[in-house]
């Protein structure tokens, strides 16, 4: 039975190092994107193209009381901290208050029933010094400001981060805020790899061994030095 060297077989296989590295490469270049912390729109269409995943949307269908913590028919549970109102009103719509920050500090803290990838709801009377702020990229919490997404007190946000985000919070800099919500849209849950990336991490994974298939072959005819 003949023997070969392990350490002669493997500088003598080019091929098959080259197909390692090509597979790595080739999977690197196509996952790793540049990140980004948010990307918000300001139509619905758009925001649902560009999001492309599954989502839920909240009608605010159920009448509540204003409550410390309100939690909604979709799982989504609004607390509202310090002082303010946390409530849904009878015409089927979100009614939200925050107080000024100081004394009367308030603000609604947002919780979703599992990680999201984004979020969007239609807005009617948020001032110009309302934030939602969120951990959108899995850095730490960064802040949006509405008025200044879309440009008015009201219309529409959406929001996709770079991570799951687990909850987010409305809250203002320097004034109360009074504000309706509608149509509170969520979801998407994971990350999917692409489908190119899939296919170029294939095409890596079939060089790497068709490489070492070669390399078999020519040691079984006698092309390789053995011991």
């Amino acid at each position: 039975m003949k023997t070969h060297s392990k350490n002669l077989i493997w500088k003598k296989k080019p091929t098959l190092l080259a197909g390692v590295l090509t597979s790595f490469l080739l999977t690197m270049a196509v996952t790793i994107e540049p990140a980004h912390a948010v990307l918000t729109f300001t139509e619905r269409a758009a925001w649902e193209t560009a999001f492309n995943a599954p989502f839920t949307t909240e009608t605010f269908d159920t009448v509540t009381s204003s409550q410390p913590v309100v939690v909604f028919d979709t799982g989504v549970k609004s607390t509202l901290i310090g002082v303010g109102t946390n409530r849904v009103v009878s015409s089927q719509q979100y009614f939200g208050q925050i107080a000024q920050p100081g004394t009367l500090f308030g603000e609604l803290n947002w919780e979703f029933p599992s990680p999201v990838l984004g979020f969007a709801f239609d807005f009617v009377s948020i001032n110009t010094i309302t934030n939602l702020v969120a951990n959108f990229d899995g850095g730490g919490d960064t802040q949006v400001n509405v008025n200044s997404v879309v440009g008015d007190t009201s219309g529409f946000i959406g929001i996709i981060g770079s991570n799951t985000i687990n909850a987010f919070k409305f809250n203002n800099a320097s004034s109360t805020d009074s504000f309706i919500l509608d149509n509170f849209s969520f979801g998407g849950g994971a990350t999917v790899p692409e489908t190119s990336s899939l296919a170029l991490f294939a095409f890596g994974l079939f060089g790497f061994g068709l490489a070492r298939r070669r390399s078999y072959r020519r040691i079984r005819a006698g092309k390789y030095p053995v011991e």
